[in-house]
């Protein structure tokens, strides 16, 4: 089982790993465990990018957006051509990387040569697409472990009946325990999408405690199924501090299939988060 553990979140500090291996749990075979170690400061070259996969990782999701964000207003090299058709597309390598060591120009999703809220129209455009080298290989991040944070669902409604409007404020933090420092925060709520009129669903940001909308915050709101993806990231550069409340708003109808004591659960998985270095904070599960 070969595992990578990306340690640029740790760069200036002493780090200790241990490493653990074991035998088979019956016995008779021996169980062995090889290191290796990689100092780039450069990245892994790679030639080609594929529109809306900024992150490389050969996957387009809501976690591509915070690779935008971190590498808001860069520019470097435009590609021989601007699209944004899920192909590959040979490119030159910036002078400067997003997060964990990932050149910029994965980012510049639309080969224009400048990172910007354009670039996330290859996420929405290619969502859940992979490319044909995707593999198994497992990606550590380096994470929290000693602070769990809270996170909540806040619905404006207890009950709601045919037409009627209803929203849910995402919450992370309290006055107790605040988010000391945050870039963005992305995951996969899964909700009752046969009971919600699909073409009033709307996320909203306006009153976040991560940034300000089209200034210094980008967003995605991506239905797959009975599921939604929702990310929020920062693009300023700039981790907020201290936060403590919404983060975003999921606007929601009821729709005409609602029966009488029909009842509406949300919940959160794949939650992503992490600062402007790249560490990656741990949050409580929530379901409302």
């Amino acid at each position: 089982t070969p595992v990578s553990i990306d340690l640029s979140a740790y760069a200036g500090q002493t780090v200790t790993a241990p490493f653990i291996d074991s035998d088979c749990v019956p016995g008779g075979r021996g169980g062995y465990m090889y290191s290796d170690c990689e100092c780039n400061t450069a990245g892994t070259t790679v030639p080609e990018t594929w529109p809306g996969d900024a992150n490389y990782d050969l996957t387009v999701n809501f976690a591509d957006i915070c690779y935008i964000g971190a590498a808001y207003n860069l520019t470097g090299t435009p590609r021989a051509t601007v699209d944004n058709s899920y192909s590959a597309f040979a490119s030159t390598d910036w002078s400067s990387n997003s997060l964990y060591l990932v050149n910029a120009k994965h980012a510049d999703c639309n080969g224009d040569g400048t990172i910007n809220g354009l670039d996330s129209v290859a996420i929405n455009l290619n969502y859940g697409m992979t490319h044909p080298f995707k593999n198994s290989t497992t990606h550590l991040v380096a994470q929290n472990i000693s602070s769990t944070y809270p996170i909540s669902i806040t619905s404006t409604l207890d009950s709601v009946y045919y037409g009627q409007n209803l929203a849910l404020s995402f919450n992370i933090g309290n006055s107790s325990m605040p988010v000391d420092s945050i870039y963005g925060i992305g995951f996969t709520l899964q909700y009752p999408d046969q009971l919600v009129d699909p073409s009033y669903t709307n996320q909203s940001s306006s009153a976040s405690t991560l940034g300000t909308y089209g200034t210094t915050l980008m967003k995605l709101a991506k239905p797959v199924g009975n599921t939604i993806d929702l990310m929020a990231v920062r693009t300023d550069g700039q981790d907020a501090l201290a936060v403590n409340g919404n983060v975003f708003t999921l606007h929601l109808k009821g729709n005409q299939q609602i029966m009488n004591d029909s009842v509406f659960n949300f919940t959160i998985s794949n939650l992503k988060a992490i600062t402007k270095t790249g560490y990656a904070l741990a949050f409580a599960n929530a379901t409302v």
